[in-house]
Order: C-alpha cells, then structure tokens, then sequence
C-alpha cells in the first residue's frame, strides 16, 4: 500500500485502486499554489501506475465542504496576484488533464458543497457520485473573476449553453437533484450511503475489463472532436482491436456460459 499524506493532499493506493483526497478542511478545502502542486504530484503519481496495474483512480474530499475552489486569501495577499494565479491555474490544469485523459474510470465523491474551482474537480470524474445534500455554485462573477479549472468547456458540453450561462452569470445554488437531472452529476445518495453506494461502484470497476473502460472513455470523451461518421470508424477500429484480446475472450466465454466473467 503506498501513502503519501501532505498538508493539503492524501494519495495512497492498494496497486488496484489509487485514492487522491483534498486534505485542507478547515479551508473548505480551497486551492492555494501548494495546494495546486500537491494535486499535480498526485495526479502524476496515478498516470504513472497506469502502467503498472492501476485500475481504478477516485476523488474524495475531507470535512462538510467538498472544494469551494480557489484560495481567495492567498490571492488578496500576493505581491504579484496575477503571477499566482497563472502559477495556480496552470498547476491545476495539469493535474485535471492528467485525470480526465487517465486510461483508467475516475470516481469523484462529492459528500458537500462544491463552488468554483471546486465544481472542475468535480468534474474531472468519469462517475461522479454526490450526497443529495450535496450543492453545486459557480461563484466566480460573484468575485470579479472568470471561471477555471476546465468548467467553461464542460458545462458547455455538458449542460448546453443557456444553463452553462445561467449558472455562471447568477450564480445560482444547483442542487444534487438538480444537477442529476440536469446530467451533470451520475447519481444523488443518501449522505448515510454515500460511501457504500460509492465503494460499490468503485469495487466494480476494479474488478472490470480495464482495456474495456479506457477505449470506451476516450471514445466518449473524444467524440465531440469528431464528425459522425469518422466517430464511426473510431468506434469500428477499437471494438476489432478489442475483440481479440483475453478481456473480450473471458467476457464473451463468460456470456455464452452464462457465468460472472473473471477480468485479470
């Protein structure tokens, strides 16, 4: 089992299952530079056990707040304001691009309230899982500021333009419910089962097909960089790629047989 705890950051990991926790509770889990460093070594630390067995990557959180986004204290207080935000934002948005492209699922927790920043970090999952306690806000433009950390291009995409735009100009509180329905979020739980609903889900993925999960997401995650019918012949010259490896072969065999498929 490796661990790595920093002031801000925890990562440990089983070799199967990596574990990246936002370790600054009494600041509601806000992004300051040693924050944002500390994310990207985990970040780095799960694109490297990739290739070495990872299966399965999640994101959690400590404390009632999930991330209320950046460090608002530690800009009002810089010499160079600008030069800090660059500092934190380009660290940040490796550490995400890192994640969002991992050829392996990523699970978010979101147990409180996420806001600025907070809601790309969210985002960075492929499954994201809240407490239906959970709420979800913007906040930027109630600062002065644009948003970060990934959120235009993905709740763009994801929510359409009128909603990305009501939500970014108003602010406007987005429950878990809502942001369910609004297919922002995978699923709403009781915050008493949240994490047995999300220990269900990430124990499943473990145990899947991981060439499987890593060519359907960068199929999904790719698609709208392409017209339908390119997004066709990507889909054809992966499942013929698949088809032939020993995933494919245990889970077919597994379907025929009608048994539970046992992916290595």
């Amino acid at each position: 089992m490796a661990h790595l705890t920093h002031e801000r950051i925890a990562f440990a990991s089983d070799g199967a299952i990596a574990r990246i926790t936002l370790h600054r509770p009494q600041h509601g889990n806000a992004f300051d530079l040693p924050m944002a460093e500390d994310f990207l070594e985990a970040a780095e630390r799960v694109h490297d056990a990739c290739t070495t067995g990872l299966r399965v990557a999640v994101l959690d959180a400590e404390g009632p707040m999930f991330c209320v986004g950046g460090d608002l204290q530690s800009f009002a207080t810089a010499e160079d304001r600008s030069a800090l935000m660059d500092q934190v934002t380009s660290t940040a948005h490796r550490a995400i691009e890192l994640l969002t492209t991992a050829p392996v699922p990523v699970v978010t927790i979101v147990q409180g309230t996420a806001a600025g920043g907070g809601i790309g970090i969210v985002l960075t999952g492929d499954i994201v899982i809240a407490a239906d306690t959970a709420k979800f806000k913007m906040a930027y433009t109630a600062a002065g500021l644009s948003p970060d950390f990934g959120s235009t291009w993905r709740l763009t995409r994801d929510l359409g333009l009128a909603r990305a735009l009501d939500l970014t100009l108003t602010n406007r509180v987005l429950t878990a419910a809502e942001a369910q329905s609004w297919g922002l979020i995978s699923r709403a739980v009781a915050p008493d089962t949240l994490p047995q609903e999300a220990e269900s889900v990430i124990e499943q993925l473990a145990a899947g097909p991981t060439r499987a999960f890593a060519t359907s997401k960068h199929l999904l995650r790719t698609s709208a960089a392409h017209d339908f019918t390119t997004q066709l012949h990507q889909e054809a010259a992966a499942i013929t790629t698949l088809v032939d490896e020993p995933a494919a072969h245990e889970g077919i065999d597994a379907f025929l047989t009608r048994r539970t498929p046992q992916f290595t």
